[in-house]
């Protein structure tokens, strides 16, 4: 969870300042969004950590983990709304990209901040990030539990 929080809190807090004093950044639309936004940082945070654990995982299958590395960020950078946000995907993609756990990234989070979402659909956005996380972690366990019976450890 540290390696997932503090590169975000060392750089949200200064572009945070910045935005504000540059270009008006705005509060949340409501309080009742600003509290949804929060649970849905922390169900982001879960979230993150699920995805890197099991991308360290799947490391034991690899000759290099450069090709993990090197794709992975590029796959969830853009699945989540990083780049380029979901609603701005075409009609035919919109259901697979808000299926996709990497929705519940960025996406989630800062279109409930913005008043996108409604706060009204707070629980099933909650459900879906919590859901992919457990199912992430359940199958980063199976994997790992497959991958320590062929290990073979030399010299000790």
């Amino acid at each position: 969870m540290a390696l997932r929080t503090a590169p975000v809190l060392l750089k949200s807090v200064p572009l945070i300042i910045v935005a504000t004093l540059v270009f008006n950044f705005q509060a949340p639309a409501s309080l009742a969004a600003g509290l949804a936004f929060a649970v849905t940082m922390l169900g982001a945070l879960l979230l993150s950590c699920a995805i890197t654990n099991i991308l360290t995982i799947s490391l034991m299958w690899t000759v290099s983990g450069e090709g993990v590395t090197g794709f992975a960020p590029t796959v969830v950078m853009m699945l989540s709304g990083m780049i380029v946000p979901l609603p701005f995907f075409p009609d035919w993609a919109q259901g697979f990209t808000h299926f996709l756990p990497f929705s519940g990234l960025v996406d989630t989070p800062y279109r409930l901040y913005i008043g996108h979402l409604p706060v009204s659909d707070l629980p099933l956005l909650l459900a879906h990030q919590l859901g992919w996380t457990v199912a992430i972690v359940l199958l980063g366990q199976w994997l790992l539990s497959r991958g320590l019976r062929r290990m073979t450890v030399q010299g000790g």
